[in-house]
């Protein structure tokens, strides 16, 4: 069986924190403290966890030799980032801890949080978030009218671009349904063989641990299935394997192809970009032991590197001229080897990139940003 640890179980490695306002904090990264009126804030604080296991996500368990030791105390949601002031308007929804949604505005103020879930994603006309988890959701932007739309341990939803259709991963497959969550379906994916690899795997990707390095075995063959993602026009769906294989298929599950498939790097967390004409993705292959974003033809060709920063998960602005990506850190502070994960956001072309949280002064475990139209409030 699998041994996997997914995005989605950083987001619920603090279980007992507690919510409360804050009306002043000190802004990430410049000194200055910021009035915020209205911003969630939260106290969370964990140690001595040793093992990590069957929290949020596919349901597998980390490998017996994993030791994780957090001690988080004393941090807050906080308002106010390293971000310039001319990002467009809108909304970013992301994960963070105690399998907890929250939303942002795309300059990091107003962080709030909005329920309960992973894996969160806009609709392409910002009217709606789906959040995967123990069960798939779909919300309104401000967490309220939520309805349940399928149960069963499933990952990164992700709206069609016309709204209709839901796309996710459940075990190792990639499956869609309704909007409404009728007429639910496994596309037909073609297995991925994959050996024993190392490192810590998250979905779609092996991430090589600083410290070390542990086994995880995958006897049966197929791996872990990332997240979905549709082209422009609904009519592809990207994904990648745990083995690092991006695939590109048809929307109904037919025409399973790989791309880039001689490659020996980890390659994952595919997106298209948004006239369809090139795919953005994480990558190992810089071999310098950080995760990068990249950017290719449709066709795998003319590969050219974004952001090697330990950057993955990128996902576009409406307009098409941001990405806001997940980023890991290690806190140097500790001697344990505590791991954060912040959601920083850079020009398409990789250019000016800037931090949206602060793991010290706002969520520690922020993940999956999905940026929706709207307006700033």
């Amino acid at each position: 069986m699998s041994s996997i640890l997914t995005l989605t179980r950083w987001a619920g490695i603090v279980r007992r924190t507690g919510m409360l306002i804050s009306r002043t904090v000190k802004a990430g990264g410049n000194g200055r403290d910021r009035e915020e009126h209205g911003c969630a804030s939260a106290h969370a604080h964990a140690s001595g966890v040793s093992r990590v296991g069957d929290l949020v996500g596919t349901g597998s368990r980390l490998v017996p030799s994993l030791a994780v030791t957090v001690a988080l105390s004393g941090l807050a949601v906080g308002c106010g980032t390293d971000v310039e002031q001319s990002s467009p308007p809108g909304k970013i929804v992301f994960a963070g801890d105690r399998n907890s949604i929250f939303v942002m505005n795309p300059d990091g103020t107003r962080v709030t949080r909005i329920g309960d879930g992973a894996c969160p994603s806009f609709a392409s006309d910002g009217s709606e978030i789906v959040v995967g988890g123990y069960t798939i959701a779909v919300m309104d932007p401000d967490g309220g009218n939520v309805r349940k739309l399928a149960h069963g341990g499933s990952t990164y939803p992700t709206f069609s671009p016309d709204g209709t259709r839901i796309a996710f991963t459940r075990g190792r497959a990639v499956f869609v349904m309704n909007a409404d969550g009728g007429e639910l379906k496994q596309l037909n994916v073609v297995p991925d063989p994959t050996g024993p690899v190392t490192g810590i795997v998250v979905p779609g990707a092996v991430i090589p641990v600083p410290s070390g390095r542990f086994l995880v075995e995958d006897p049966d063959g197929e791996g872990s299935t990332d997240r979905p993602a549709f082209s422009p026009d609904g009519s592809k769906i990207l994904f990648a394997r745990s083995s690092g294989v991006i695939w590109v298929m048809a929307s109904d599950g037919t025409g399973a192809r790989q791309l880039l498939p001689d490659d020996p790097n980890v390659n994952f967390a595919p997106v298209f970009t948004p006239d369809g004409a090139g795919i953005v993705f994480a990558s190992n292959r810089a071999h310098n032991g950080r995760t990068g974003i990249y950017l290719m033809d449709v066709d795998g060709q003319n590969i050219r590197l974004l952001n090697d920063d330990d950057a993955a998960y990128p996902s576009f602005s409406p307009d098409g001229t941001k990405i806001v990506y997940t980023r890991f850190t290690r806190d140097p502070a500790s001697e344990q080897g505590v791991m954060f994960s912040e959601l920083w956001v850079m020009n398409s072309d990789g250019s000016k990139p800037h931090r949206l949280t602060d793991p010290k002064q706002s969520v520690q475990h922020a993940v999956c940003g999905s940026w929706g139209t709207g307006t700033d409030s």
